[in-house]
């Protein structure tokens, strides 16, 4: 919906998002656990206000085993880096902010971000590899151990991936 949005701001060519829509929308009505869904949420669900059905937390702790307050905590600060800045904008001199050298605070936020992206992104090729077995032998051994490695000692997650 997103990108149907933009695209049809730009007054681009949507024809395909509109298509490809129309068969989401048509998936999750059919799902038959769909209707068990309240109301309101079906229909938000439906015009791409929401896009997780069983909720954000709940995929993350549940289905990618994130820690549950860890999750809470990085989405809280990254969520608030985004959200605000308009105000951060306005309390740059307080905040000593300078892009032409930027302070410790100011690395510090995209360098978590980056150790987020890494340990979400490596989490999601071992659940891939362990879903399709078959793939293993396309991954050099040595990374794939290396990767499970540090998966099971990353400071994000409360179980290791199932691969």
């Amino acid at each position: 919906m997103n990108r149907l949005h933009l695209v049809s701001a730009l007054e681009g060519e949507a024809d395909d998002l509109r298509e490809g829509r129309k068969q989401l929308v048509a998936q999750l009505q059919a799902h038959p656990r769909f209707g068990n869904v309240p109301k309101h949420r079906r229909e938000r669900l439906m015009t791409g206000e929401e896009m997780f059905v069983v909720g954000m937390r709940a995929v993350a702790v549940k289905m990618m085993g994130w820690d549950e307050r860890k999750f809470g905590g990085t989405y809280s600060y990254l969520s608030a880096h985004a959200h605000s800045s308009p105000v951060s904008f306005m309390r740059m001199e307080e905040h000593e902010i300078d892009y032409f050298t930027p302070s410790r605070k100011q690395m510090e936020l995209p360098a978590f971000a980056f150790l987020v992206a890494t340990e979400c992104l490596r989490r999601s090729m071992l659940r891939m590899v362990g879903r399709h077995p078959e793939a293993i032998s396309q991954f050099p051994a040595d990374e794939l151990a290396r990767a499970r490695k540090e998966d099971a000692e990353s400071p994000l997650f409360s179980n290791s991936a199932q691969s």
